[in-house]
């Protein structure tokens, strides 16, 4: 991914597999930072671009870091499950 600060990056919150077919469909015309509170799971994406079994684009990169997922990312989708939500939304509370 570029470090160019006027270029536009989605962000995916959940790297399960709804996380991931969303992170794949968007990287067809943007970069994407995949989140996830794995640091295994984030390895082995960013190593091997694949997760669950799925083949993920060249254009998404893995992190477990909230906060850089917050300021590189221009528009954030948390793709969670419901049970999920509200502690996830605490972790980005400022």
């Amino acid at each position: 991914m570029s470090s160019n600060k006027g270029e536009q990056r989605v962000g995916i919150i959940g790297a399960g597999s709804f996380g991931t077919a969303i992170a794949n469909l968007l990287a067809y015309n943007t970069d994407v930072l995949l989140f996830s509170r794995k640091p295994g799971m984030v390895s082995r994406i960013n190593n091997t671009h694949e997760n669950l079994g799925i083949n993920i684009s060249s254009r998404v990169k893995a992190t477990d870091d909230i906060q850089e997922l917050a300021e590189r990312c221009t528009l954030i989708f948390p793709v969670v499950p419901s049970g999920s939500f509200r502690n996830m939304m605490r972790d980005f509370a400022p």
